[in-house]
């Protein structure tokens, strides 16, 4: 229910970027360093619904995911 990890570990996402000196290579990209904290407010209003319906629906049972994994190291 948080497919997308560029924007559901925001944070993680940007210390990334941050540790191997990425930079963005198209207009507007930097925008999403720049509102970083908005879309930290977005994810974790999202993870609390996320979750609920990630257990009520039972997907759990059925895929496996680390919840917050951005670099798992292959797990």
């Amino acid at each position: 229910m948080q497919l997308c990890l560029i924007i559901y570990t925001t944070e993680e996402f940007r210390k990334h970027i941050q540790d191997v000196g990425a930079a963005p290579q198209y207009e507007g990209v930097d925008k999403y360093l720049k509102f970083g904290d908005q879309l930290d407010s977005l994810a974790k209003e999202w993870e609390k619904d996320a979750i609920k319906i990630w257990d009520e629906e039972g997907d759990g049972e059925q895929y496996t995911a680390e919840h917050k994994c951005y670099t798992c190291g292959g797990k």
